[in-house]
Order: structure tokens, then sequence, then C-alpha cells
């Protein structure tokens, strides 16, 4: 009887070494090597010097902490994105980059903003998404990020 009762015991343990020893096989995650990335903020849509139209949905990541130096959310708010023509100069009304939910902390926050219209059409296709952080502080100490881009 004990015999029987240990025997038990160790096909009892191999098949549980067996069930629990199998490794699940998961398909390496497939992830887009276009977007951009500064100081804290992730764009990943549109893709840099792909061709946009308007109304652009833009979307991405803000990382508050990612590094020192990084992008400042205050309020609720991001900053915002303007349009800039090959020249530097201004095609579009800022828009807001408002965040949704619990702000105030380190977490990633998602980002969604959309730029509705051009306030001027440029000659020249070459445009560029200019993203500007807050600086709560008012010392002009603003972090930027550009993403170029061509009007379809």
């Amino acid at each position: 009887m004990k015999k029987i009762f240990l025997l038990l015991i160790a096909v009892l343990g191999i098949v549980l070494v067996v069930l629990y020893s199998k490794k699940e096989v998961v398909a390496p995650l497939q992830v887009e090597q276009h977007t951009v990335a500064c100081s804290g903020i992730e764009i990943i849509s549109p893709i840099a010097s792909s061709a946009v139209f308007f109304p652009l949905s833009v979307s991405g990541t803000i990382h508050p902490i990612a590094h020192p130096g990084t992008w400042i959310v205050f309020e609720g708010e991001a900053g915002s994105v303007v349009v800039l023509d090959s020249n530097g100069n201004a095609v579009s009304d800022p828009a807001i980059l408002s965040l949704e939910g619990e702000w105030m902390n380190t977490d990633p926050k998602p980002l969604s903003v959309v730029i509705p219209a051009l306030t001027s059409i440029p000659s020249d296709p070459s445009i560029t998404l200019h993203f500007t952080d807050n600086d709560p502080s008012g010392e002009g100490n603003y972090h930027t990020c550009d993403i170029p881009v061509l009007l379809n």
C-alpha cells in the first residue's frame, strides 16, 4: 500500500512538472519603427515624412518623467502643436494637447489631438508639425519636437 501511494505521488509530481514546464510560444510584438520621440513626447501618427491631409489627427504618448529636461505637463495640458510651412511660418492655429484622466502622476499619458484646418495653404508641400510643451515658470524654457510631413 505504501509503494502504491509513493508511486501515485511520483506520477502526480511528473504530471505537474510536465504541465507547468510548458512554455507558451508567443509571437514577438510588432512595433512600428516610424514613431518620433523627443524629450518625453512620442508621436505615433502621423509618421514622419508621410503625406497628410486636414483635418489631421495626431496621436502619441507623453512621458512626463522620461528623463531630465522632459516634456512639461501643466494643468492637464501638455502644450500645443502648430503647422509650419517650409519657411517656418505658422499656417495653422495652435491645437492644445489636452490630456484626459489623471494627469498629476508620472505615468505615460495618451495624446490625441485634431488639427482642424490650415489657416493658409503653403506653396511648398513640405510642412512641419511643431510641438511645444508648457512652461509654467514663464521663463521661456520650452521643449519642442518637429515632425516633417508632406501636405497631400
